[in-house]
């Protein structure tokens, strides 16, 4: 099932949630919907958000490279120094290269959560998971679902993996579907996507018709990522 909302907010990126399974209609749960955003401020307000708690606060924590010298992939992150009040949080690691980190960035990463885990008890924030910003290419998904794989082997118990994804990977004859069975949830991103008629589109329209299909198939949790920053048109 898909729904649209817009809320105001200084995060960079409004989240929709649609949880969703593959079960018998008689047996499935009623979908919990959540709404939430990326914070992309390294010295987020804990006022951003006003008073009231969001639903999940994705923050973006730290960045998954590559070195100079010897390709050895490497994690670093850290939380801000203030963070607005949520019910949930996850810790994003962006990786700016589209290329897909091997098994020694995975226990890389591992080691970086354990961290950050740590200081979130510390904190008194309540850690979910991690979520991987890769944007693998279309036709490098099967590699990316063995990398996931491995990650998802060396985090520590309880953390939670979720995913942004392109729409093109959701074409017919793509590996997608590896790469969801990894996750506990993924995040299709509407926008910075569509050229038509000469023109660029800075969102893609959302047509629940042709998405909610695509990707209520895979029976696994997922939300819809719509920007909120002014860029939701054609220019």
């Amino acid at each position: 099932m898909l729904r649209v909302a817009i809320r105001a907010g200084l995060a960079v990126l409004l989240l929709l949630a649609a949880g969703c399974s593959g079960v018998a209609p008689a047996e499935k749960a009623p979908p919990r919907w959540q709404v939430g955003y990326w914070l992309w401020d390294r010295y987020g307000s804990r006022r951003s958000f006003g008073k009231t708690a969001v639903d999940v606060l994705y923050v973006h924590a730290g960045s998954i490279s590559r070195a100079h010298y010897g390709g050895t992939w490497g994690v670093y992150g850290s939380w801000p120094r203030e963070l607005p009040r949520a019910s949930e949080y996850w810790a994003v690691f962006r990786a700016e290269e589209p290329r897909i980190p091997d098994g020694a960035g995975a226990k890389a990463l591992a080691w970086r959560v354990t961290e950050l885990q740590q200081d979130a008890a510390r904190r008194g924030i309540k850690l979910s998971g991690v979520q991987l910003n890769i944007d693998s290419p279309t036709g490098s998904l099967a590699e990316y679902a063995v990398f996931l794989r491995a990650v998802k082997g060396e985090l520590p118990k309880g953390v939670g993996l979720s995913i942004t994804g392109l729409l093109d990977w959701f074409r017919p004859g793509t590996a997608v579907a590896e790469v969801i069975a990894t996750v506990d949830e993924f995040v299709p991103q509407f926008y910075d996507t569509e050229t038509s008629y000469g023109r660029t589109a800075i969102a893609t329209q959302i047509v629940a018709a042709k998405w909610a299909p695509q990707f209520n198939r895979f029976g696994k949790r997922y939300k819809v990522g719509i920007s909120t920053f002014g860029r939701a048109r054609v220019s």
